[in-house]
C-alpha cells in the first residue's frame, strides 16, 4: 500500500496544470516522444465529441514537485507534449491570420495571450520564447528550436524517429484545424476552441509525490490498478522502483537504463526484450512479457545484474539489424549474412544468436551460425513458406539445445533445428513453382536470388545492390499482341512473376526492349554481361519454357543454399 503522506491527489484541467507560471520538465531518461497517428486521431476525436460544459478525463499524470512552481513529469509526458503541440498548431493558425492581414492587431494579441497561458513566455532581453514544458534530452532541442519558436525545420520530410513524430503531430493537428475552421477564418473562434473546449475541458488526475524514490512505488500501485503503459515503460519503472532505496543507486540505474535504450531504440526495445528472454530458453508471450520478466527480476541485485546483461546483449542485437556495424569486423563474412537476413525481413533467429554469443565457445563461430540462419530462412521461410509458429518452435528447440544441453558447435545447433531445414527434394519442388511480385517490397529479394545464382552459370559474384543491373521479365508485365500466341491471358497472369520468367539485364538494354517480342529480346540478351541471361536459348518463350528454366534454376538454388553437416 502506498503511504498517502508520500503523495497528494487532485483533479486539474490542462489550463490549471499550466497556469500560474508552472513549468514542467521530462527527465532525460524518459522515453522519446512516441505518439503517432492512432493516438493523435483518438485525442482529436475525444475533443470533437466534447459538448459545452462537458469534460473528458485524460488519465493520470504523476509529478514530482521541485521548487518555485517547477515539476518533474514522472508519467504523462506523451499527453502533455501532444496537447502543447496542439496548442502550438492553434496559435500558429491564429498567427497566420495576422500574416493574411485578418484583424492583425487582435489576432496578434490572442496568439500572445494563449502562448503566455499555456506554452511560453518571451524573454525581454533575447526575445526568445521560454517554454513551460521541457522534453527529454533527445527531444527538447528540436521541440524548443522549431515548435516552440514557431519555425519550420529544414527538410521536414527527412526527419526521423521522435523528431518526425513531433513534427508529424503538429502537421496532423494543423490539417485537422484547417478542415474544421475552413469556413470560419476567425481568430476568436480558434482561441475559444483552445481555451474553452481544449484547455478547460480536458481533465487530469494529478498525483504529486514528494520525491523521486517514492514515485516508482506509486507507479507500481497505479499499474496494478490498470494504468496503460508500454512494456518498455513498465520494465523501466519496475526496475527503478526496485532500485529506489537510495538516490545514488537510483541515479546509477537511470544511467544504465539510458545507456541501454541509446543502443537499442525505444521503439525496438520490446522486441529486444522478448528475444533476450527467448534466448534464455524461456517461451514468453509478447502480450504478457512484462509479467514474465518481473518473475525473473525480484531483487535490487537482480536489477543491476539484468541491466548489465541486457546492455551486453543490446550491442549485438543492434548490430543484427545493421550489416555495416563495426562489430562484424571481428567476424569474417558475417556482415554478408546479416545483410541477407535483414533483406529476408525475419527476426526469429535473433534469440538464437544472443544465446550462442552468451555461451560462446571456440566451436561456435557466429559468422557460420549467421550463414546457417540465412540459408535455413531462405529455404524454409522464403521458398518452402513454413509457418511462423513452426519456425519459432524450431528456434526455441535449438536455443534449449544450447542453454540446457550444452550444444557448443554450429553442427550441433543445426541438428537441433530438426525438420525446419527442407530436404533438397522438397526445396527444389517448392522453388520450381515460386513466384514473387517484383513491383513491391519483394523486388530486392528477387534480385538477390538472381544475383546469387549468377555464379552457377559461370558468371562472377554480383552485388544485388548494383544499380546497373535490373530484373528483366522475359514475358513482359504488360505484353502486347506479339505474346498472345504463346501465352493466354490466364497464362500471362500465372507465369509473369515466376522465377523462371525473370533474369538479370543491364538497365540500358532493359529500357530499350520494353514489351517487344521474344526473338528481338533474345538477340539483345546476347549483349548482356550476365551469363544467366546469355544462357537463355529456348526457340520460343512459352509456359513450357518458363517451367523448364525454373526447374534448372531450382537445381542450382539447391546447390547455392545448402548446408552440409
Amino acid at each position: 500500500m502506498v503511504d498517502r503522506a508520500l503523495l497528494a491527489t487532485s483533479t486539474a484541467t490542462w489550463s490549471e496544470l499550466f497556469g500560474n507560471g508552472k513549468r514542467y520538465v521530462v527527465p532525460r531518461f524518459q522515453r522519446d516522444y512516441a505518439w503517432g497517428i492512432d493516438e493523435w486521431s483518438d485525442l482529436w476525436l475525444d475533443i470533437e465529441h466534447l459538448h459545452d460544459s462537458s469534460q473528458h478525463y485524460m488519465g493520470t499524470v504523476v509529478l514530482k514537485e521541485e521548487s518555485n512552481g517547477r515539476f518533474t513529469i514522472i508519467d504523462g509526458q506523451q499527453r502533455l507534449a501532444t496537447l502543447s503541440i496542439l496548442a502550438l498548431a492553434i496559435i500558429g493558425e491564429i498567427q497566420s491570420l495576422t500574416n493574411e492581414d485578418v484583424a492583425p492587431g487582435e489576432n496578434r494579441e490572442r496568439a500572445r495571450l494563449l502562448r503566455d497561458q499555456l506554452i511560453s513566455t518571451k524573454d525581454a532581453a533575447s526575445l526568445i520564447e521560454e517554454s513551460r514544458l521541457r522534453l527529454n534530452e533527445s527531444d527538447d532541442g528540436f521541440f524548443q528550436t522549431y515548435l516552440v519558436q514557431g519555425k519550420v525545420p529544414p527538410y521536414p520530410k527527412r526527419l526521423k524517429g521522435s523528431e518526425k513524430n513531433l513534427w508529424g503531430a503538429y502537421d496532423y493537428f494543423k490539417e485537422k484545424l484547417r478542415g474544421r475552421f475552413r469556413d470560419q477564418r476567425d481568430g476568436a473562434a480558434l482561441a475559444t476552441f483552445l481555451s474553452a473546449r481544449v484547455a478547460s475541458s480536458l481533465v487530469f488526475i494529478q498525483i504529486r509525490v514528494q520525491d523521486e524514490l517514492s514515485a516508482y512505488t506509486v507507479f507500481e500501485t497505479l499499474n496494478a490498478r490498470g494504468l496503460e503503459l508500454t512494456t518498455t515503460d513498465l520494465l523501466k519503472n519496475y526496475l527503478f522502483s526496485l532500485a529506489a532505496q537510495s538516490k545514488v543507486e537510483l541515479e546509477h540505474v537511470q544511467a544504465l537504463w539510458q545507456r541501454l535504450v541509446s543502443v537499442v531504440e525505444v521503439s525496438k526495445f520490446p522486441d529486444f526484450l522478448y528475444h533476450y528472454v527467448v534466448s534464455l530458453g524461456k517461451e514468453p508471450r509478447k502480450h504478457r512479457l512484462f509479467g514474465q520478466v518481473r518473475e525473473l527480476i525480484k531483487t535490487r541485485e537482480d536489477v543491476f545484474e539484468w541491466l548489465g546483461r541486457l546492455a551486453e546483449a543490446a550491442t549485438l542485437y543492434a548490430a543484427l539489424s545493421d550489416p555495416k556495424d563495426e562489430l562484424w569486423n571481428d567476424y569474417l563474412g558475417a556482415a554478408a549474412h546479416v545483410r541477407e537476413l535483414v533483406l529476408f525481413g525475419v527476426d526469429q533467429y535473433k534469440a538464437l544468436i544472443l544465446a550462442a554469443k552468451r555461451v560462446e565457445k571456440r566451436e561456435i563461430d557466429l559468422a557460420k551460425l549467421l550463414r546457417l540462419c540465412a540459408i535455413v530462412t531462405l529455404r524454409a521461410t522464403i521458398i518452402a513458406r513454413r509457418n511462423t509458429a513452426e519456425v519459432l518452435r524450431a528456434y526455441q528447440s535449438a536455443i534449449k539445445a544450447i542453454v540446457e544441453n550444452g550444444a557448443a558447435s554450429v553442427k550441433a545447433i543445426f541438428g537441433a533445428l530438426g525438420e525446419l531445414y527442407p530436404s533438397d527434394e522438397e526445396f527444389r519442388s517448392q522453388f520450381e513453382v515460386a513466384q514473387f511480385d517484383t513491383g513491391g517490397p519483394r523486388k530486392r529479394l528477387v534480385k538477390y536470388i538472381l544475383c546469387s545464382l549468377e555464379p552457377h552459370f559461370g558468371g562472377t559474384e554480383v552485388d544485388p545492390e548494383t544499380p546497373t543491373l535490373t530484373i528483366e521479365h522475359i514475358l513482359p508485365e504488360n505484353p502486347g499482341e506479339a505474346w498472345t500466341a504463346s501465352f493466354s491471358s490466364d497464362d500471362q497472369k500465372r507465369f509473369v512473376y515466376r522465377l523462371g520468367n525473370l533474369t538479370l539485364l543491364e538497365a540500358s538494354i532493359n529500357r530499350a526492349l520494353g514489351a517487344t517480342d521474344y526473338a528481338t529480346k533474345l538477340e539483345k540478351y546476347r549483349e548482356s554481361a550476365s551469363r544467366m541471361t546469355q544462357a537463355i536459348d529456348a526457340p520460343e518463350w512459352s509456359p513450357h519454357a518458363v517451367t523448364a528454366r525454373q526447374k534448372d534454376l531450382a537445381g542450382k538454388a539447391a546447390q547455392r543454399w545448402r548446408l552440409d553437416y
